[in-house]
């Protein structure tokens, strides 16, 4: 009504239209103030925020097969004194392979059986370090040594047991999204994380996951919930998939189609979650996106939309790196490396070279991107990225 009286009073004499300007600049300077108070405050909350350029040492690796090129998310980095180690699975040999990126050079391959006493069915993840290697397979969870031999096993058929409920599996159904981690392993605590999926169609309180101690050998299921906007068929997927990433007491996860980021205190029990956005990349969530394209066509969104990776934290300095991906945009896809603080405040942000693979190694003190095959000879050379910590912080 009131702006209604102010369009009004136009037809009026000029003197009677005194108060009107009065009122009209004491509205518009209100505007104006709270508008520059907006801008200052988004530019005090960005103005750490940097953008720089990423500086990294090519490392060229001889090898004698192309299938050594493309590891793809069945493999895992480490450091062992000065040097820096990445093991992956090679389908065609059906071996882990060992390869000392320090020396530029494989030097271990470990055969794997698909029967017989030590019988591992498939590599779906991995994680090897100094003298232990873990494998979660079709059908369980496996502890092994470097010689390949089984320690220990854990069948997925058991989580029902350990849960005393019948509500989950541990595959989804999406596509095979390069660098997906299926689980997260903390070899300070020696405790794993894994995705839970419901079984059920109908919607109800989910679980996002389970951890299991390699010392007491049983599934606890997490107490954090799938959101109530998620369904069936999005969950599956691996944009729906929880991401994990442990420290302290704190569970870190995200999901691959949001740059939101939660965390959970399993001392506090408390739940909060942080928006940390990019000054890059898009931040634009492909729930939507992905619940109205037509199941056939589901698939080839899922590899195209944008993509927010897992979460790495590093605890000498106290920050978490992520990896996120803009939407694939005539066969190219921008990559970004952010750097958060301890509170999930982006730090510096790396807009990454189009060379780069999606794939990438998280380390301490390293993170190692793959730098797509040589068209002219992709054969006889794995080329990685080596990107130190300590630049990029």
């Amino acid at each position: 009504m009131k702006m209604q009286k102010f369009r009004n009073l136009k037809c009026r004499k000029t003197d009677n239209l005194l108060p009107y300007f009065a009122m009209k600049s004491w509205i518009e300077m209100k505007i104006w103030g709270v508008g520059m108070l907006i801008l200052a405050c988004w530019g005090c909350s960005h103005s750490s925020h940097r953008v720089e350029e990423l500086f990294y040492e090519e490392v060229n690796i001889p090898v004698d097969a192309p299938y050594l090129t493309q590891y793809i998310i069945q493999a895992n980095l480490w450091q062992k004194g000065d040097s820096l180690f990445l093991a992956g699975f090679n389908y065609f040999t059906y071996s882990i392979d060992i390869i000392n990126i320090t020396e530029k050079k494989a030097v271990k391959y470990i055969p794997l059986e698909k029967q017989g006493p030590d019988p591992v069915s498939y590599v779906k993840a991995l994680w090897v370090e100094d003298s232990l290697m873990l494998i979660k397979d079709f059908i369980c969870f496996l502890t092994l040594d470097l010689h390949g031999r089984i320690l220990s096993q854990k069948p997925d058929a058991e989580l029902d047991a350990d849960l005393q409920d019948d509500t989950y599996r541990m595959s989804g159904e999406g596509v095979h999204v390069g660098n997906f981690r299926y689980f997260y392993y903390n070899p300070d605590t020696r405790t794993f994380f894994y995705q839970l999926f419901p079984k059920s169609r109908t919607w109800g309180k989910y679980a996002i996951g389970v951890k299991f101690n390699l010392d007491e050998e049983r599934y606890e299921a997490l107490p954090i919930y799938y959101p109530e906007d998620f369904n069936y068929d999005f969950i599956g997927s691996t944009l729906g998939a929880p991401q994990f990433c442990q420290h302290d007491s704190l569970i870190v996860f995200n999901y691959a189609y949001s740059p939101d980021v939660y965390s959970y205190n399993e001392e506090t029990k408390e739940l909060n979650t942080y928006r940390p956005r990019s000054r890059l990349g898009s931040c634009a969530t492909s729930l939507a996106g992905y619940m109205n394209t037509e199941i056939r066509n589901r698939s080839k969104y899922e590899l195209d939309c944008a993509r927010y990776r897992q979460l790495f934290y590093h605890k000498g300095p106290n920050v978490y790196s992520r990896v996120h991906a803009d939407e694939k945009r005539e066969g190219i896809r921008k990559m970004y490396l952010m750097i958060l603080d301890s509170n999930f405040n982006p730090i510096v942000e790396y807009p990454l070279p189009e060379c780069f693979a999606e794939d990438f190694f998280v380390s301490k003190d390293y993170i190692v991107f793959q730098i797509k095959p040589d068209k002219a000879n992709p054969e006889e050379i794995l080329r990685l990225a080596v990107v130190k910590l300590a630049t990029v912080v």
